[in-house]
């Protein structure tokens, strides 16, 4: 009993050195969102980012392909699907948001993107059979809910000028006040000539 607790030990140990020196070689290829969440107004056309993340001590460039699974109707990448990701550095994968104009206040519309790398090596070893690291093939998907929610009303202060309205009406006060000053100095010259 003692020789099969022993050796479930050992075996344990192994598998968690060999997970932690696969881990210290294996790059980290991640994807950012501004939440999980977004609450929209029907109509509304909403312009964000993912962000794509590729940081590790063996990084190197990858490309990504991103796919809309669930929701293309609703999301769409404007500038094309595939993204070149420079080693130990992250960049914006632009994305458009369209809410329909007969969409429904409390309705909800699932989004799945997945984005798949598809060349570089995120594992961080050379092919070829010289490296020592293993190569992966990373998915990564993101889902997101978009709520659709009532437009928010516009606020209209009563009496606020615009700074071109308020320009206007100092350079109209500006040139009453200096032609009743030059009235009143032609006046009073006129006055001591008599």
């Amino acid at each position: 009993l003692k020789k099969i607790k022993i050796k479930g030990l050992q075996f344990l140990l192994a598998g968690v050195v060999f997970i932690f020196v696969l881990s210290t070689f294996v790059s980290a290829f991640s994807v950012g969102f501004e939440s999980t969440e977004l609450r929209l107004y029907p109509g509304e056309v909403h312009n964000s980012a993912f962000s794509l993340q590729n940081y590790g001590t063996e990084a190197s460039d990858i490309t990504v392909e991103a796919t809309v699974e669930e929701g293309g109707e609703y999301m769409t990448f404007p500038g094309g699907t595939r993204f070149d990701v420079p080693a130990n550095n992250n960049i914006a994968a632009p994305v458009r948001i369209r809410i329909p104009e007969n969409a429904k206040i409390g309705d909800s519309y699932p989004v799945k993107v997945l984005f798949k790398v598809v060349s570089g090596d995120v594992g961080g070893g050379e092919s070829g059979g010289q490296g020592t690291t293993v190569s992966f093939a990373f998915n990564y998907r993101r889902d997101i809910t978009l709520r659709v929610v009532e437009k928010p009303a516009e606020v209209i202060v009563v009496g606020e000028q615009t700074p071109q309205k308020t320009t206007a009406v100092y350079s109209i006060w500006i040139w009453i006040l200096a032609i009743i000053v030059i009235v009143i100095i032609v006046w009073l010259i006129l006055k001591k000539k008599k």
